[in-house]
């Protein structure tokens, strides 16, 4: 697909192409090799945190595994979580020095499919890995080498709208329940006190933290903070049409996880690995741009 194909293209013309991005390719793909470095350096971060967890790794097996790890039922048992961290460090390790070859990308990212997997083989899902299979799987279709430029620009903003259209389902998810809740008369997020109810409920079993026993005794407070996240995440898709509100809204939203985290003990730490590279770096931004061509 030629440049000026892509130019009149119905979807890409009224989106990163009324930005002039496609005058700019050269300069986006040099950052985009950035940003893949910044990824893969803050990946990291999953694969310790896990190291954490290897005696539970040890003594609790994968009661629910996951279709890519269903051949682990087959063979006797072993704990493959600690396999598959070890094997993510190497993958993780040789890809960081070597990210500018597709192969190694490819070979990580499949590391961390089963790895991921293996995790998530519990009755409880970890949503909070989810999102760093989105800049995973993109970098696979990049090619670094400059005459790619064009084709390396499309797949990133796609890996960035992927993003972002995953946080304006989750934000149409919970408005949608807050509907559904207000039509059958049940208590939901349309309440004012919906965020005393939602930290009473998530510390059933232990004492509150001060900043979320201050956010139950300001209940208003609570309330405008509970919907300016939600239409923070329901909003994201369109900031994709909007290059410049990129790191804004990336901070915005580890801002957001930041809050939840510190008020609902809600932990989705992980989402920074993605939002990291994909919005606040992102190479699509104005500032990068004027930088690179003067």
């Amino acid at each position: 697909m030629n440049l000026e194909t892509i130019k009149s293209h119905w979807f890409w013309k009224y989106t990163i192409g009324k930005n002039k991005i496609f005058d700019k390719t050269e300069a986006i793909n040099s950052n985009i090799l950035i940003c893949a470095k910044v990824f893969y350096t803050i990946l990291y971060t999953v694969v310790i945190s896990n190291i954490y967890n290897i005696e539970t790794f040890i003594t609790t097996p994968m009661t629910h595994p996951e279709w890519a790890v269903f051949w682990t039922q087959i063979l006797p048992y072993f704990p493959w979580q600690i396999i598959f961290i070890v094997v993510c460090f190497f993958s993780n390790t040789i890809t960081l020095f070597n990210t500018h070859q597709r192969k190694y990308r490819i070979i990580n990212f499949i590391a961390f499919f089963f790895l991921f997997s293996a995790l998530n083989s519990y009755p409880k899902i970890n949503h909070n890995l989810h999102t760093a299979l989105i800049p995973l799987f993109f970098l696979c279709f990049i090619d670094f080498k400059s005459h790619k430029a064009l084709n390396n620009t499309l797949i990133y903003a796609s890996a960035i709208g992927s993003l972002l259209i995953t946080y304006s389902l989750s934000g149409l998810w919970k408005i949608l329940a807050a509907i559904k809740h207000l039509f059958k008369g049940d208590k939901g997020s349309f309440d004012m006190n919906a965020m005393t109810r939602y930290i009473e409920y998530n510390y059933t079993y232990f004492e509150p933290n001060l900043i979320a026993k201050w956010f139950i005794e300001h209940e208003l407070l609570g309330f405008i903070l509970l919907w300016v996240g939600i239409l923070l995440e329901f909003f994201s898709v369109i900031v994709f049409f909007f290059p410049k509100f990129h790191k804004i809204w990336g901070i915005g939203l580890i801002l957001m996880h930041i809050g939840i985290a510190n008020v609902l003990d809600v932990h989705f730490g992980y989402v920074c690995v993605s939002i990291v590279p994909l919005l606040v770096l992102s190479p699509f931004n104005d500032d990068f741009l004027k930088t690179k061509t003067t």
